[in-house]
């Protein structure tokens, strides 16, 4: 596949009807070289239509699309197709076509008529596989793929043309947290390592703000604000174009925009963001660093109910501290369900992240690992009070035997015996160089022990995650899946 330069495009008082309903006006913007935009609006806005526009697959009523200076109306389809790539909203193909033949249908602009694909046909084909992340799936139907693994393919079909130039539309749509993820990297790695200028309509604002220089934000046909996120997610302009209340807070990491909706009643004034300056990494100020507690490293805390994102967002603080992430496992799968549980957790994490299965006695596993440029991540705290009582309880597997019963009606002595064992992590993280990053269950779910031993768990739970809570440096909460710093 060749290198590309990037084409730059311009757009002119672009207008576009259908029939007499218009959809498009007044458009003017300029994509610079090599940029990674992202088209935000809310639907029915024209963020499709624009796109199309861009590809010719529309020809605008009124205004000019320009690729490097020349008007997209006097190039030919061919010409076009090989200077700019779409990848459409996400269908599946009507016919079995294999991975492979859909990627090479990508180089059709570059032959002759009825000519067969080239050898050099064929490396680019592998290659736009290979860039995608699509190599091993080459024989299969594309209709027997999962969504996330469609896209790849139709970003690969978009590479295969040799793109300058690669417009999607909603290419995150229906998708999963890992596989909007992974989309988004892939175009990350395309526009940094090949210099490809992205365009993606996308609705996502907060997955946007990480991965996307700058935003053009559509309402109603007209663009209402270009420009960096700090520029246009603004709360006047998200409501003029939304039609909602939103307050801004900061990602703890990266510093960029968060949009969080406000429900109706909750009072946000005239969608200017509420003064939040007293709470740290929220509001306007910059992102809190790893050193805004004044110290060298940091010890944070993230906890929220059942499947609220927690071990996500931990992945995500870890990877972006920039340090070597060592992943402390402490839960011992005991049924299909956690095993699954356990081997996706495992797929997420990056090939260079170490990972120490300690169900017990983590701070052990942890202690000859600790450098200053390591990361850990201990998961979950609920699963360690669990394995303990467990032990103490005598468990035989998924049932309690009677010594567990019998065990359990002795509730203070077990308490403590278990509060003691964990405690004992806390010792070993105040004295830690690395940074720490605690997962826990809020309210208590783990592999909850069936009663009586459940209350034992229960009170235990709860007395660990306040220790835990006032050793750490930042404490978040997971609310539908947005953090929530409350410490």
């Amino acid at each position: 596949m060749k290198a590309t330069g990037s084409a730059q495009i311009i757009v002119h008082d672009l207008e576009f009807r259908y029939d007499s309903h218009p959809v498009l006006r007044d458009i003017t913007l300029q994509v610079r070289r090599g940029d990674m935009v992202a088209i935000v609006g809310p639907n029915g806005a024209g963020k499709s239509t624009l796109l199309r526009c861009l590809t010719r697959s529309l020809r605008p009523q009124r205004g000019a699309v320009l690729i490097d200076g020349v008007n997209l109306g006097r190039l030919p389809a061919r010409q076009i197709a090989r200077q700019v790539g779409a990848v459409p909203q996400m269908h599946t193909p009507e016919f079995e076509f294999t991975v492979e033949e859909l990627v090479a249908m990508g180089r059709h602009p570059h032959l002759r008529p009825f000519a067969n694909l080239s050898n050099r046909d064929l490396a680019v084909v592998r290659q736009a596989m290979a860039l995608a992340a699509v190599e091993s799936l080459a024989p299969r139907p594309v209709s027997a793929l999962s969504g996330g693994e469609q896209q790849r393919v139709a970003i690969a079909r978009a590479l295969a043309q040799e793109p300058e130039i690669l417009l999607l539309d909603e290419p995150t749509a229906h998708l999963d947290i890992a596989y909007q993820v992974e989309i988004l990297e892939i175009l990350r790695r395309l526009n940094r390592e090949r210099q490809v200028t992205v365009l993606a309509a996308i609705h996502d604002l907060n997955l946007a703000a990480q991965y996307f220089r700058r935003f053009i934000l559509v309402a109603g046909g007209r663009i209402l604000a270009a420009g960096t996120a700090e520029q246009v997610l603004q709360p006047p302009l998200l409501r003029q174009a939304y039609g909602v209340d939103v307050i801004l807070t900061r990602h703890p990491l990266l510093g960029c925009p968060v949009v969080l909706p406000v429900r109706d009643g909750a009072g946000a004034g005239d969608g200017e963001s509420r003064n939040t300056s007293d709470r740290p990494g929220i509001g306007t100020g910059d992102a809190p660093t790893a050193d805004d507690s004044g110290k060298d490293r940091l010890v944070v805390l993230v906890t929220g109910g059942a499947r609220s994102g927690k071990s996500t967002f931990a992945e995500q603080l870890a990877a972006h501290t920039g340090k070597k992430v060592v992943y402390v496992a402490t839960c011992a799968p005991q049924d299909e369900e956690m095993r699954a549980r356990v081997a996706e957790h495992r797929r997420r994490r990056a090939p260079t992240w170490v990972t120490l299965e300690e169900p017990l006695y983590p701070g052990a596993a942890m202690a000859p690992r600790d450098t200053a440029d390591t990361c850990f991540i201990v998961d979950c705290l609920t699963l360690l009070v669990s394995n303990h009582l467990l032990r103490h309880a005598g468990c035989n597997g998924e049932s309690l035997n009677k010594a567990g019963h019998a065990a359990a009606t002795v509730h203070q002595q077990v308490h403590e015996e278990v509060y003691r064992e964990v405690a004992a992590l806390a010792t070993v993280i105040r004295n830690l160089q690395a940074d720490c990053i605690l997962v826990t269950n809020e309210t208590g779910m783990g592999l909850v022990p069936e009663w009586p031993l459940g209350r034992v768990f229960r009170d235990v739970a709860g007395r660990v995650n306040q220790l835990f809570a006032s050793l750490a440096d930042r404490v978040y909460l997971m609310v539908c899946g947005i953090p929530v710093q409350v410490k």
